[in-house]
């Protein structure tokens, strides 16, 4: 498609659905190949919708800002049921004798999970929304999460996608693994994410109520990652509030573009639910919002490399399921108490 035709198509998209756009620059790109995006547009606090044209690149591919989410219902039901036998014996000769007998069998099941999903997981540290539609975790997944995960080798029921996925390490895993282990995992594609979450009995974050998001649609309060993101306010442009405010997450412009922290290390960087940290900044996560036909799906939340402007709820990045990079990880989400 011409490039004049892409521009007018993303216009009409911005204006139909409040999503934000930002067109491809070669020129901003830093000596690691991460994003270095210049935002120029203007940022618009009431709203949660930054409004303008920002300019990104990242190794050489294109950032897309394209966000939404379908929303999936699943209600699964299983009826019991419950058969109870009594047996009375009577027995009458010269003298009549009564006699009842009862007899109970005590079984034993065991459960045996035989793809290996839900049996490394740890509910403590998630939190719910107000609605308690959701709950997602506090933290980005770290480097002693995964590398539990890692040393579990689970054998995992994935997407068709996933066939190609022969292994779970993340590039670079040596020196993530000899480092600070309370900093994010890092390196992990698509498919690592969806395995780890599905290991620990949660799923990636998709849409609320179950299932994966959709990329095509514009709405994101569908999003559970969006919705975490904007808490209460549902407009919010970043978790902490309408509009940037300078030194509370770890993004560039506020240091020098060295690498994450560990996780909840930024307090400041809290929000929109009480005791969530690094939505914004830190580094990229993975969610479960694709679109199949490209083999592409969405991160969320920004990176420490990003601009401030494209660390905010709203904005998305679009990548393919094998894309992995020093600032990107994830979190997971988990179906209500």
């Amino acid at each position: 498609m011409h490039r004049s035709s892409v521009a007018l198509l993303l216009a009409a998209l911005g204006l139909a659905g409040g999503c934000r756009f930002f067109e491809v620059n070669p020129d901003f790109v830093d000596a690691g190949g991460d994003e270095v995006a210049t935002d120029t547009g203007a940022d618009s606090t009431t709203g949660g919708s930054l409004e303008g044209t920002e300019s990104t690149s990242e190794a050489s591919s294109t950032e897309d800002t394209t966000e939404a989410e379908s929303s999936t219902e699943s209600t699964e039901s299983t009826d019991t049921d419950t058969d109870t036998d009594t047996m009375d014996t009577t027995e009458s000769t010269d003298t009549t004798e009564s006699s009842d007998t009862t007899e109970s069998t005590d079984t034993e099941t065991t459960e045996t999970e035989t793809d290996g999903s839900g049996t490394g997981g740890s509910f403590e540290g998630m939190v719910a929304d107000a609605a308690n539609e959701m709950r997602i975790d506090a933290t980005e997944v770290r480097v002693a999460d995964y590398a539990a995960f890692l040393d579990a080798g689970p054998i995992l029921d994935l997407p068709a996608d996933c066939d190609a996925n022969q292994t779970y390490v993340p590039n670079d895993w040596d020196a993530q693994f000899n480092g600070d282990q309370d900093e994010p995992v890092v390196w992990v594609d698509w498919c690592d994410a969806y395995a780890f979450c599905e290991w620990q009995g949660k799923h990636l974050c998709g849409a609320v109520g179950g299932g994966a998001g959709s990329p095509a649609l514009l709405d994101d309060l569908t999003s559970e990652w969006y919705r975490a993101c904007v808490g209460e306010s549902l407009t919010n442009a970043y978790p902490y509030g309408p509009g940037h405010i300078p030194g509370l997450c770890n993004e560039n412009g506020d240091r020098e573009m060295d690498g994450p922290l560990p996780v909840g290390a930024a307090p400041g960087c809290e929000g929109g639910l009480a005791g969530l940290f690094d939505m914004s900044g830190n580094v990229w996560e993975w969610t479960n919002s694709c679109d199949d036909q490209e083999g592409t799906c969405l991160r969320r939340g920004g990176g420490y490399s990003t601009e401030p402007s494209l660390a905010a709820c709203d904005i998305s990045s679009l990548r393919t399921r094998d894309y992995q990079w020093k600032n990107t990880g994830l979190r997971c989400c988990a179906d209500p108490e």
